[in-house]
């Protein structure tokens, strides 16, 4: 039966208690966090009801999350990665923080590309690692000729969002492939942060990075956007060649066990029998985003996007209405967008919108949008 994306009402979703539903009073509608308005797929509801009524709850066996993962990719993309190059890890962030440690040395630059996902900014000095800074161009594609001179000055990685977050880019195949020219020349590496890869939208296709054949580059992937399992705590990070095997082989064993066990549960629950599910999300999800762009021409005017290419965030050019229109529909609309500045200066008059909610929840977020513009 698919499933009724539309069926929740503002009541049921106001008495979750994650932090998207908790960050602001009850009057104000949340539509900054990436985490999606859905039900739980059946696959993973039944399979986490079931550990509980078992109890089930102990430490986790994460050997079979690879494998699943390989068949998701294959199915999806045509990518068949060997299992034992899948090392599991906590969350995709923790598998970047691990992906630098054995790849890089302490001091190394690490080049990001603003306006990008804020751990970024983040988890590089936290890891003891510089980041280094190459704007996307203003039409919102990779600064090869900036990345490149960067990685000349002695930077030693790229740390890629991809599909990116927040513009909702999907980075083609030529892309990748200049960009592994680049990195390649200077004898760099690339990590990759697949995260929002099962949610390109139709009309696009997603290529993972390391599809392409042997490289040195790592990605990072997680079931946890795509089903909406964020908190249940499970990720992989994939290895591009034997050399970076090899690196990431001398992790400490205790990494592997610090996923949590519903969510290996979970995840290979959603690789497995999932995809009837996703391809449900995905047509709401194409659905909200044509919805979206609706309301804005009719209602604000004022603000310009690109629709994106996958996941469930919108970009919102809000320049026209100042420095900060997070700031200002919030306190004037009560919903709640992310702003543009959290993701780097080069967000300043940009804020991000999450469309990954009820179609009826889209309407009420642009009603008051508007409404704080007029």
């Amino acid at each position: 039966m698919t499933p009724d994306f539309d069926a929740l009402s503002l009541e049921q979703l106001q008495r979750r208690r994650s932090v998207k539903w908790r960050q602001h009073p009850a009057d104000v509608l949340p539509a900054w966090v990436a985490e999606l308005d859905v039900p739980l797929a059946e696959p993973v509801r039944a399979v986490l009801l079931e550990a509980v009524q078992d109890g089930d709850t102990g430490y986790p066996d994460p050997d079979g999350l690879g494998r699943a993962f390989a068949g998701f990719a294959d199915r999806h993309w045509g990518w068949r990665p060997d299992p034992a190059r899948c090392w599991p890890v906590a969350d995709v962030i923790v598998g970047v923080e691990q992906a630098l440690g054995a790849l890089t040395a302490p001091g190394d630059g690490v080049v990001i590309c603003p306006p990008v996902y804020t751990p970024f900014f983040a988890v590089l000095p936290g890891s003891g690692r510089v980041a280094v800074q190459v704007p996307l161009t203003p039409a919102g594609a990779l600064d090869l000729p900036g990345i490149d001179r960067a990685l000349a000055d002695g930077a030693r990685a790229v740390l890629l969002s991809s599909p990116h977050n927040p513009t909702g880019r999907v980075w083609s195949a030529p892309e990748l492939d200049a960009l592994d020219e680049v990195v390649r020349a200077r004898g760099a590496l690339v990590i990759s942060d697949e995260i929002h890869a099962p949610l390109t939208l139709p009309g696009t296709v997603f290529t993972p990075h390391l599809a392409r054949g042997e490289c040195s580059a790592v990605a990072v992937v997680s079931a946890s956007k795509a089903f909406n399992v964020a908190g249940l705590k499970a990720a992989l990070v994939v290895a591009g060649d034997e050399r970076v095997q090899a690196r990431l082989a001398a992790l400490p064993p205790q990494v592997a066990f610090r996923p949590g066990h519903l969510g290996v549960l979970a995840g290979i629950a959603a690789y497995d029998d999932g995809d009837a599910w996703l391809a449900a999300l995905l047509a709401h999800l194409d659905r909200n985003r044509a919805l979206l762009g609706d309301l804005l021409r009719e209602h604000l005017p004022q603000v310009a996007w690109k629709p994106p290419q996958a996941s469930y965030l919108a970009w919102l050019d809000c320049r026209r209405l100042g420095p900060a229109p997070a700031r200002l529909f919030l306190e004037r609309g009560r919903v709640a967008l992310a702003e543009g500045t959290d993701y780097g200066a080069q967000g300043e008059g940009f804020a991000r919108l999450n469309f990954g909610t009820t179609g009826p929840l889209v309407q009420e977020a642009v009603r008051r949008m508007a409404a704080a513009v007029s």
